[in-house]
Parts: C-alpha cells; structure tokens; sequence
C-alpha cells in the first residue's frame, strides 16, 4: 500500500522542536476515537471515552497474563459486552479462578476459558500448515484469518456461490481440525497505488509515508520506516509546525529490507544534522502539531482500538478482528503468513498513499506500520476501508533494529 501520511518528525533546524514523551490523543481524536468504539460496542460516548482510557493501560496487563499463562495460552483478548473486561483462553481442563487487575482508577476484569484444544503456537503453526492449501483449493481467495478465540478459521473470497466453495471447505476443516467459515464477496488487498502530491516520501513522483524511528542494534545508526514495497531511493519532504513555514526536504538513504511473507519493511538513515523522533501528527491534514509516541509495542492486542494519520484518509481508527492475518497476492513471491493484524470498522479510513503509517493507541502507543487495505474504490471515506493489514513491531527486530 503506497506511504502517503506522515508518522515522522524529523529533528533539525527546520524541523519541528522535540515533544514531551507520552501524549495521549488530543480533543479531537479523542472523539474520533471514541466514536469509532460506539459503532463497534454500541455504548455512549462518555462510556467509550472510559472504556478507551481504561483499555490504552492495558498493555502491560495483558504482557503479564502472557508470561505467566504462556505454557496453555491459546489467546488473550479485549472484550467489549456486555462490559469491558478480558478474557485468556487456555489449553486443557485445569480451571482458574477469574481475577481483577486495578487500571486506570477502574477494576478490570479477568476471567478464563478453559478446554482449548491448541496454544496460541500451535493454532499458529496450523494456520502456515493451512494457508497453502487454501489458495491452492481456493483460487480466489483473498485472506486467511485465524480466530482462535472462536476456535475457527475465516477465509475471505471473491465469489458470491457459497455452493460452490462447499468441498474445498471440508477439505480445509478435515486439514485443520478446525471450522473453517466462507466469507463471501470480499475484495482483494492491495499494496496501494503510489498517489501523486502532497508526498511526504517521494520517488519519480510518487509516494510513500514514513512510519516509525529506529536505531540499529550494531551501528547504532538511527532512521525511519517505511513499507518496503516503496522505492529504495526517497526524498523526505514535510513542513515545519507553522503553516506556511520552511519546507524541510532531505534525501535519505535505504539501509536494508525484508518483504516476504511476514514483512513489508525498509528502513533509511537520514543525513547528517538530522535525527528522527518518536512522533506523529496531529489529527487532520493541513495540521503541523505532533505528539510523541511513548512505548513501542510488539504484538497487536486482539479485540482493541488502534489508530493512524493517513495523508489523503486523514485520522482514523478501528477494531483488530484477528491477530493471525494472512492477506493473499501481496506478499511479493512469497504466500503471506500468519503473521499480520487485521483492523476493521466502520469508522475506519484507508487509501492509497497510507502504507507505512504507524499504528497507535489512544495513550500514543505504537504497535506497528501499515501495510495493505481493503478498498477497491480507494475512496477516502470512513467506511469504503473494508480491511486494513497492519504489520506488528515485533517483526522489524529481524533487521536487527530497536525503536528509538
């Protein structure tokens, strides 16, 4: 999906001044966000609101409950109804009692399922066992997504027959040992068309966004993410934090790139004099304020609310609906593993230029860069984004790199 919105700030004498760290989402996303969990949850706003400050303190608890169940841990997930709270899926009979952590000056609640026939590892490795046999059986297929937590799996297709998908069903189901459930009449995703104007990073005209900072393990050489379905060679071009201010416009240079079935990543060092910062802007097009991001997350939280700034989409957010994702045809040569995130909603916003956006809660916690959408029309509205691929942070630890 082309870059077009810009995540990153950049460090220099044109640029815009450091942010304090940990910026939760101003006034405004704050509704933006809010509203996207009423059409999701249908609570009030006031409750969203809640709910939403309560869920962005969550991360750690769930990182928790993740060490000390990762031995029968088959899924943990944010549940919205008919309250908020979160559930742990385990592997096997054993029985635990439900506990509460304090979040937020609120009490959430835990409780456990039991009777799991898979960890989280091996509902894992029988979704790559799968996949292939899915897109050899099912040419137009377009996604795979794995629900543990219904202890299923979806399979996204282009046909309106659900007839005529019946036998390629049982044999998937007879694979997998799991229900396999047709979801008909989806469309392909798509590593978006580059867009013309308004680039933030250029190629020949056509244009990619910057995601997050980063700084290599080794060198300790600092840069910026992208999606490496972009050029390698870019131009950085943004806008100081008054309108109508200098233009900052650099060259960076491309250090390296993984694009296979678990990664869409590249990553740039900037010129001397210039350091990236943690930082993303604000809420709309036309506006030059950041926030800073505070932590860096490596896996996406299932059930939860995640945002981004799309250049052309503008601020939008929506739900992850799988955390074993799999888009079909836009991996490069590769099949597409389950590896990915997929975010849905009817609030949600995508289109071409969006790729390589970073990926925040409500707190300014990243959690990975955009990859690919849902979106044939590539229609800027809320709504006409059916789907959007995100890729977690986790996976930009293969090119040996750390956030900033």
């Amino acid at each position: 999906m082309s870059l077009a919105s810009v995540l990153l700030v950049l460090a220099s004498a044109q640029s815009l001044a450091v942010m304090p760290a940990g910026q939760a989402l101003s006034e405004k996303e704050s509704d933006i966000a809010a509203k996207a969990y009423m059409s999701a949850n249908g609570v009030s706003l006031d409750t969203a609101k809640r709910r939403l400050e309560v869920e962005s303190e969550l991360p750690s608890v769930i990182a928790e409950l993740k060490r000390r169940y990762s031995d029968r841990l088959a899924f943990v997930s944010i549940e919205n109804m008919p309250d908020q709270h979160l559930v742990v899926g385990l592997k096997g009979n054993m029985m635990e009692a439900a506990r509460h952590f304090s979040v937020s000056d609120s009490s959430i609640r835990v409780e456990f399922e039991e009777g799991y026939p898979y960890t989280e590892k091996e509902f894992s490795e029988t979704m790559h066992r799968v996949i292939p046999l899915v897109v050899e059986l099912i040419p137009d297929a377009v996604s795979v997504d794995g629900r543990p937590e219904l202890g299923m799996i979806d399979v996204s297709v282009r046909g309106a027959d659900a007839k005529s998908y019946e036998a390629a069903k049982r044999k998937i189901e007879e694979a997998a040992k799991l229900k396999v459930n047709i979801i008909l009449g989806r469309d392909p995703f798509r590593n978006s068309a580059y867009t013309a104007g308004g680039a933030i990073l250029t190629a020949n005209g056509r244009m990619c966004t910057s995601g997050l900072a980063v700084r290599h393990k080794l060198t300790k050489v600092k840069g910026i993410l992208t999606a490496a379905h972009c050029d390698d060679q870019l131009l950085y071009s943004n806008y100081g934090h008054e309108v109508g201010g200098p233009q900052v416009m650099m060259p960076l240079t491309f250090q390296d790139a993984l694009f296979d079935g678990s990664h869409d990543v590249q990553w740039h060092s900037l010129p001397a004099g210039n350091t990236p910062l943690q930082e993303v802007f604000a809420e709309l097009k036309g506006e030059y304020q950041t926030k800073a991001l505070i932590l860096i997350h490596a896996d996406l939280p299932l059930h939860g609310l995640l945002c981004f700034r799309g250049a052309r989409t503008g601020f939008s957010c929506g739900t992850v609906t799988s955390v074993q994702h799999a888009p079909l045809g836009v991996c490069g040569a590769a099949v597409c593993a389950p590896t990915w995130g997929r975010v849905e909603g009817s609030e949600l916003a995508c289109a071409s230029g969006d790729s390589g956006a970073a990926v925040f809660n409500k707190s300014g916690s990243g959690y990975g860069i955009v990859k690919s959408a849902e979106n044939p029309s590539d229609s800027i509205e809320k709504g006409s984004c059916k789907a959007l691929t995100v890729m977690p942070f986790g996976k930009v630890a293969d090119l040996n790199l750390d956030p900033v």
